[in-house]
Formats: C-alpha cells, structure tokens, sequence
C-alpha cells in the first residue's frame, strides 16, 4: 500500500490487542505513519478537506498490481461487484451489487460524523454515506474475483488459498520489506 502511494494508514480498532500495539512504532522507522482510530471523530480529524479516503474492508487483500493501477486512476468511487451466488460473502449494497470492499471517497464525506452512532461498524457506515451521497459505483468484471486481484479472507482456509501466492510474490519484490516486517506478522499475531 504504500509503494501504491497512501502515505498514512488508519486502522480502525474498537481496542488495540497486544499483539498490534508496537506496530505504529515499527512502521515509524519505515519511515510510514501509522494510526489506530477507535471512533469515527477520530477518523474525521485525521483529515483536510482536499484528501481522499481509500478504504480497505476488513479481511480484504488485493493483488499489488491492481491496487497500484486503482490508485494510480484515483477516482472516488466504490468498486462493486455482481451479487451472484460466489460472491455472498461480499457486503451488499443493494439487490444487484456487492461492495468488493476498496474505495476512494473525498474526505467530505466524514462532515457530520458525530450524527453516526458510535457503536455502528465504520467500513460499513462510510460505504452507507457514500451510497446515499451518490458516489459513483465502479463494477468490476468477476475475473478480478475469480483471479483473485481482491480476496476476501473468512477463515484460515482461506487465507491460505488466497494469500500463499500473493503474499509470496510480495515478499519476494523489493518493495516486500513490510509485509515481511510489519503485515506478515500482524496478520500471523491477530489469526493465532
């Protein structure tokens, strides 16, 4: 994410586990600024009014490709995709589309975040937001799914499948050193 161009992460936690705490201080000597935001206030505060928000669902990997030339478009929009049977697990927007869980929203969507209840889910309240604001819905071909450009990891299982092949190829470039150092064993931390 970073080679892609974000140059400050929010992880959204409703409390920091042990096994994460260390890593705003790990991504510091990257020289990547890193975050936990525990409320949508917080969220709003981290933003000017000219920014943009990309926003990554929990349990969601993409192919290092794909987020470089989704990024490298910077088009707001929410990337959606067919609500067909394979894609149940995906959160849906409406009787036809799925949320595949990346978007880029102009930071004028976090006005008024004090109306959103505390206790609703931030990915999904922004995805709501951004719904009824009328931003634009991006579909996405099921090749993407099936290619697995954007993988939705449920289980162990799953990252298995999804990630063996995209973590491997990441880890092995030479823009790989986070997610050697940093995601690799926050992922491990977090699934054991």
């Amino acid at each position: 994410l970073a080679t892609a161009g974000i140059g400050h992460f929010l992880i959204f936690v409703e409390a920091i586990p042990g096994a994460i705490i260390d890593l705003p201080e790990k991504a510091k000597k990257l020289c990547i600024e890193l975050s936990f935001v525990r409320s949508f206030n917080e969220l709003a505060a981290q933003f000017g009014e000219k920014k943009k928000l990309f926003v990554l669902a929990q349990s969601t990997l993409l192919e290092n490709e794909f987020l470089h030339g989704y990024l490298q478009e910077g088009q707001v929009g929410i990337l959606t995709i067919d609500a067909r049977k394979e894609n149940q697990a995906y959160e849906t927007i409406d009787l036809h589309r799925k949320w595949a869980g990346v978007s880029i929203y102009d930071a004028s969507l976090l006005q008024n975040v004090e109306e959103i209840p505390s206790d609703w889910d931030m990915q999904s309240a922004l995805l709501r937001r951004a719904v009824q604001a009328g931003v634009s819905m991006l579909e996405l071909p099921q090749a993407v799914i099936a290619e697995n450009k954007i993988g939705l990891i449920q289980n162990h299982a799953a990252l298995g499948a999804i990630s063996k092949t995209h973590f491997a190829n990441e880890v092995a470039g030479e823009s790989g050193f986070i997610e050697r150092s940093i995601f690799g064993p926050a992922i491990a931390a977090l699934l054991n």
